[in-house]
């Protein structure tokens, strides 16, 4: 799953998503996550979480290991550990990610991101 988390990350599986000057990209790489959380607990998608963010951390976002380990964790404590459904699980456990990667984004984005000059 973490293998398939990777994949999913890289570009030719993403929509990109420009919103004025910023541009990003919508990636498939939590879907995995979600699975693995589910299927097999909050401890499996934490690990799919931190190995499948492995390859974003090197090309993208150091930081983006640590909110998909989390989002991982969190999806698989919800639905096993609080006997969620699903989906609400996956909901709750990125509203917990949610926080980290605003402020992992905001700190790379624009303490270690060159700024670049229209």
């Amino acid at each position: 799953m973490a293998a398939l988390s990777t994949i999913l990350s890289i570009e030719p599986f993403s929509i990109p998503l420009a919103i004025g000057p910023f541009s990003s990209e919508i990636h498939f790489a939590q879907i995995p996550i979600f699975i693995s959380s589910i299927l097999a607990g909050p401890w499996a998608g934490f690990l799919t979480g931190a190995i499948g963010g492995l390859y974003m951390s090197i090309i993208r976002i150091p930081l983006i290991i640590g909110g998909l380990a989390t989002l991982g964790l969190a999806a698989g404590f919800f639905f096993k550990k609080l006997k969620m459904r699903p989906l609400f699980a996956c909901i709750l456990a990125w509203c917990v990610q949610a926080p980290y990667v605003f402020v992992s984004d905001y700190i790379w984005f624009v303490y270690f991101t060159p700024m670049q000059t229209l």
